[in-house]
Parts: structure tokens; sequence; C-alpha cells
């Protein structure tokens, strides 16, 4: 009975991690779209939706697009990237955004990856444009 007792604590433990990865990536997607709602006067912020077609989303990962839009109105934006997250452990997490794949193991790897895609010409384009709207 001690083993399956051990298994069950190793169990529980390891599930309460997953959970704490999932929402430590969710805070720092948050925390990434206010560092971005800030530095641009209030104005752009990130919009994330879950892609149901997407291929990895078929094989049960979770999987969202990452738009930039305006903050009072967001119907206007630009697909900035795509996330695929594993489901069962939250990481590792990709980020997608041409012509960059980046795979995160932490949130710092995810911070690293939006600040190189924020200066990739297409997006800071998006965001200028934005910001002048």
């Amino acid at each position: 009975m001690n083993d399956f007792k051990t298994a069950l604590a190793a169990g529980l433990s390891k599930a309460h991690q997953i959970n704490l990865n999932k929402e430590e990536i969710d805070r720092k997607l948050e925390q990434i779209s206010t560092m971005l709602y800030e530095g641009t006067s209030e104005t752009v912020e990130l919009l994330f939706a879950e892609n149901l077609n997407h291929n990895e989303a078929i094989l049960g990962n979770s999987v969202q697009n990452v738009y930039v839009v305006l903050h009072r109105d967001n119907s206007k934006g630009t697909k900035i990237a795509t996330i695929i997250r594993d489901e069962e452990s939250g990481y590792p997490v990709k980020i997608e955004s041409l012509p960059y794949k980046f795979l995160c193991t932490n949130t710092q790897d995810i911070e690293i990856a939006f600040s190189e895609i924020v200066q990739l010409n297409t997006v800071a384009n998006a965001i200028f444009s934005l910001c002048n709207s």
C-alpha cells in the first residue's frame, strides 16, 4: 500500500506542477500584452484567439493565434504569431512568427521570443500603424 500512496502523491505533485506551469505561461503572456499596451501609450495590446483547425490542435495541443490590436477596437489588428502549448504539461511552448520558430522551456524564453518578434519589420509596422490610427 505504501507504493500506491507514494505513486499517488507523486502523481498529484506532478499535476500541481503542470497547473503551475500553465498559470505561469498565462501570466507571462498577459504581462507581455501589458508591456505592449503601456509602451504604445495605451493604444495597442495583444489578442489571443484559439485556433482549433491548426494541425497541432488536432493532435491535442493548445494553439492560439496572436494578434496586435487596437485597445479600443480589437476588430482592427494583425496576426503576429502562433503559440503552440503542450496541453498535458504546459511546456514546451512553441512560438512561430515567420521566419522564426522559438521553442520556449520557461517564461524568460517566452519574453525573449516576443522581444524578437516585435522587432520584425512586419510586426513593427503593424504596431506603428495601429498607434497612428
